[in-house]
């Protein structure tokens, strides 16, 4: 093992103690530290830990990104280069050169732009465009 390795390996060690030394004294056992601090140490952990839960469809006012994708609208003739990504995200793309989304803005001034009726769009159905890269754009839920 590598002297950073052990020197972030001791710096971890460190903070973890001095952590359950806190919970500790949040337990009222004055800093010390014994299997019950352990045990709610890894319980607080394990809690933090927990994946996001997204709420159900259901609860959401806004369709799901598969019935967004189709109905995304073409603009000057021009149908958006759009996919649904993993996390079931819209994804607009941004490469196409087809004057839709522009993150560099060149002949716009400098600034992000996407297109005016993009906007609209998203704004009829409840949702706004957020850039993630210079090459995509994801529509979330306002």
């Amino acid at each position: 093992m590598g002297n950073a390795k052990r020197i972030a390996k001791r710096i971890a060690a460190g903070a973890m103690k001095r952590w359950l030394e806190e919970v500790s004294v949040e337990m009222g056992l004055d800093g010390e530290i014994n299997e019950d601090v352990m045990a709610e140490g890894q319980r607080r952990l394990d809690s933090r830990s927990q994946p996001l839960q997204r709420p159900p469809a259901a609860l959401s006012s806004v369709k799901p990104a598969a019935k967004l994708l189709e109905e995304l609208p073409t603009i000057d003739g021009v149908k958006p280069k759009a996919r649904v990504n993993e996390e079931g995200v819209l994804q607009l793309s941004a490469e196409e050169g087809d004057g839709l989304l522009d993150y560099y803005g060149e002949s716009r001034g400098g600034y992000p732009y996407i297109h005016p009726e993009l906007e609209e769009w998203a704004a009829s159905e409840g949702c706004f465009f957020e850039w993630v890269n210079p090459g995509i754009v994801t529509m979330h839920e306002a």
